[in-house]
């Protein structure tokens, strides 16, 4: 909150209210467990997407029954696989 002006010249108005906020958001989600899910080393999506020795893709299973026990992270982790997929694959268009 502090430094609110000078990101307010960097990414737009960002108000003190603002940032308080997202910090209580982040809170959240820390007290959710989220500094040990998005921990170094990061998950990388060609973890979860691998071929068989024939070229043909194989299917990986995330189990997320304790992670969907904490809606506001699972929500959080959707996110950020959706956009690390939106990122990493190519775009084909219509095939």
């Amino acid at each position: 909150a502090e430094r609110a002006d000078e990101l307010s010249a960097r990414y737009g108005n960002v108000t003190k209210p603002s940032v308080g906020a997202i910090q209580r958001t982040l809170l959240v989600l820390e007290q959710q467990g989220a500094a040990n899910f998005f921990g170094e080393p990061a998950l990388r999506i060609a973890d979860v997407m691998r071929t068989t020795r024939d070229g043909r893709g194989a299917i990986s299973v995330l189990a997320a029954d304790k992670l969907m026990m904490n809606p506001r992270l699972y929500a959080t982790f959707l996110l950020w696989l959706m956009s690390e997929l939106f990122e990493e694959l190519p775009e084909v268009g219509d095939l």
